[in-house]
C-alpha cells in the first residue's frame, strides 16, 4: 500500500482543485520554490490523515479555507488515493481506496469511496 495521488481543493493556498501526478510506491521528491504550497500540500495530508485536526472551533476551520484573491471558499478538501493492489485495507477489494475529507464552517466529514463514513470508522480503516 502507498499513497498513489492526491487532490486538494480549496484547501489553504490551493483555491482550484490541484490533483498530482501518482507517486512512485518507492520514492517521491516534492519540490517547488519558496512560497508554491509544498508545506500546505504536506499539511493536507496530515489533514485527512492525523488525529490533530478534530473538535477545531470556527477559526480554525476558516485558516483552512483558501483565502487568497478572488471569491473566498467556503469549502475546501483533501482526497488521498491509496493504491490497494495488495489488498491492505480490510474488506476493501479494489486496486485504489480513495479517501477525503471535506470541511467548512459549519462541517467536517469523511468520505471512503463517495461514501460517508465516520472518523473512527476512517482510523479502525487506517
Amino acid at each position: 500500500m502507498h499513497i498513489k495521488q492526491i487532490e486538494l481543493s480549496g484547501f489553504k493556498s490551493y483555491k482550484d482543485a490541484v490533483l498530482t501526478e501518482p507517486f512512485s510506491p518507492k520514492i517521491n521528491v516534492v519540490v517547488g520554490a519558496n512560497g508554491s504550497g509544498k508545506s500546505n500540500f504536506f499539511h493536507g495530508i496530515r489533514f485527512v490523515l492525523n488525529d490533530a485536526f478534530t473538535n477545531m472551533r470556527a477559526e480554525e476551520r476558516q485558516q483552512l479555507l483558501h483565502e487568497g484573491a478572488g471569491h473566498a471558499v467556503s469549502t475546501a478538501y483533501v482526497e488521498i488515493v491509496f493504491d490497494n493492489s495488495d489488498g491492505r485495507f480490510p474488506g476493501i477489494d479494489r486496486d485504489e481506496v480513495r479517501l477525503r475529507r471535506t470541511i467548512g464552517k459549519n462541517k467536517d466529514e469523511y468520505t471512503l469511496d463517495k461514501k460517508h463514513v465516520t472518523k473512527s470508522e476512517v482510523t479502525g480503516l487506517l
